[in-house]
């Protein structure tokens, strides 16, 4: 089991003569708020999450043996890798355009504008405070080719900072960042016509910073008539992922997907079965991280009324390749029956006991209730705040 894991006064003063571009610096509190790849990716690991390697995608077909391993059903570091991926569309442009200074600058707005490969970008950032100190930045990010008329919004939404760098209420113990960012994929490709991926991604996420505690990040992911980039062909589909981490502590990861099991008794490569999963991990006692996966998937070439259930468990050292201790997938019937199965316990340890009792092999009395994941709201792990 992997557990790897974004005013107008003074105008004339913020304009030069050169292009029509901008001496004036950017005030670091609009840097701060934009939306960046480090403080919207989704990751597993308390390390700094780093943007994707162009070509690095993921693929639907998981399953293609008979035999079926529990991992073949444990897709949350690829669905984070293609979540993520999927940001780095947009938000590369915005990290590009912030480096440089703003096209315009006041207390209210910044406006950062370029043009790179032919693509004319555009990020505007306006601050509204807030009654109680703090400050909403409400962003977007427009793009169009240099031929083109007029700009499309790829990316919008709003941010607001609590005890952040130059906001009133920096003085704060308790730093925060919460909002909303919406990714148009269809917007995009009227400017780039190859981009494969459609529909939209709406992420809303909070990070806490807490002296006394440490970071605590969550995020709800929802897709929207979505095809990824590596699923060109396929139906949309609409799904929800929400993910929690806490530094040092642990986590969690709960989402839907479509898949193709080929350990079914009937496999067929176009016919995509629905996965639920949930992985949870923590840090015990002494620095070993603990974690468990619990999937379940139905349809497809699965036979009617059966499904597909899989758990794997592992500790260690380390927060990418825990030892694993126990792995268990089996087939079960509309009564709960188990039609075919097989698991593995000659790990070195066996699940830990906070995440709650073990499935087993051979009956359904100790399954995972599916029905307790929303999909809005993170799945608990021991020692969260």
């Amino acid at each position: 089991m992997k557990l790897n894991r974004l005013f107008p006064f003074g105008l004339a003063a913020a304009l030069t003569a050169c292009g029509g571009g901008s001496s004036q610096s950017a005030n670091p509190e609009f840097t701060d708020a934009a939306p960046t790849y480090s403080n919207t990716a989704i990751t597993q690991t308390d390390g700094d999450p780093t943007p994707p390697a162009a070509g690095d995608v993921v693929t639907r077909q998981d399953a293609t043996t008979p035999t079926c391993h529990p991992h073949l059903l444990d897709r949350s570091n690829d669905i984070m890798k293609r979540v993520n991926r999927h940001f780095h569309k947009m938000l590369a442009h915005v990290q590009d355009l912030i480096a440089d200074h703003p096209h315009l600058a006041s207390g209210t707005t910044h406006t950062w504008e370029n043009v790179k490969d032919g693509i004319d970008r555009k990020l505007t950032i306006d601050r509204v405070a807030n009654a109680d100190g703090s400050a909403t930045f409400n962003y977007k990010l427009e793009m169009k080719q240099t031929t083109q008329a007029t700009f499309v919004t790829v990316l919008s939404g709003e941010v607001t900072q609590k005890g952040h760098a130059g906001a009133a209420d920096a003085g704060a113990s308790l730093r925060e960042r919460s909002g909303t960012a919406t990714f148009d994929y269809d917007a995009l490709k009227t400017v780039i016509p190859a981009s494969e991926a459609r529909g939209s991604i709406t992420d809303t996420f909070d990070s806490v910073n807490d002296p006394a505690k440490g970071e605590k990040r969550t995020a709800s992911v929802a897709l929207h008539a979505f095809i990824s980039d590596d699923d060109s062909g396929h139906t949309p589909r609409t799904a929800n992922f929400v993910w929690e981490r806490e530094s040092g502590i642990g986590g969690s990861f709960a989402f839907q997907d479509q898949v193709v099991i080929g350990c079914s008794a009937t496999p067929s490569a176009t016919s995509t079965s629905t996965l639920s999963a949930v992985e949870r991990w923590y840090k015990a006692s002494g620095g070993a991280v603990h974690g468990r996966t619990d999937a379940t998937a139905v349809g497809g070439s699965i036979a009617s009324g059966n499904a597909w259930e899989a758990v794997t468990c592992g500790e260690g050292h380390s927060t990418t390749s825990p030892a694993e201790g126990y792995w268990m997938i089996k087939e079960e019937d509309a009564s709960g029956a188990t039609v075919t199965g097989q698991a593995d316990t000659s790990g070195a340890s066996p699940c830990d006991a906070l995440f709650g009792a073990v499935p087993s092999v051979s009956n359904n009395a100790t399954d995972f209730n599916f029905a307790t994941l929303s999909f809005t709201t993170p799945a608990p792990f021991p020692n969260q705040w």
